[in-house]
């Protein structure tokens, strides 16, 4: 295991996970060789101070509350589909 300073930013538990493993594994004889209890305890380590997400968000994901608001704002409209707006 090799302590190295770098920036890191986890977007997911899924990614903090992965770290966990990849920082506290160790490459013998061409084969990578895990520390699942230092990984775990790693983990725990990072769960505990940061707040992070279980799972990344697409921007769609985000952006959909306001998609649906302007699409109802359109449609109260009545805007004529000759004029190319179609209801979502």
């Amino acid at each position: 295991m090799i302590g190295l300073a770098a920036t890191v930013n986890f977007t997911s538990k899924v990614e903090a996970l992965r770290y966990a493993l990849e920082s506290t594994s160790k490459f013998e004889e061409r084969t990578v060789i895990y520390n699942y209890d230092a990984a775990q305890e790693l983990y725990n380590f990072i769960c505990k101070n940061v707040d992070i997400p279980d799972v990344n968000k697409t921007p769609t994901e985000d952006l959909m509350p306001l998609i649906k608001a302007l699409a109802k704002k359109i449609e109260d409209l009545d805007i004529p589909k000759s004029y190319g707006v179609a209801a979502m």
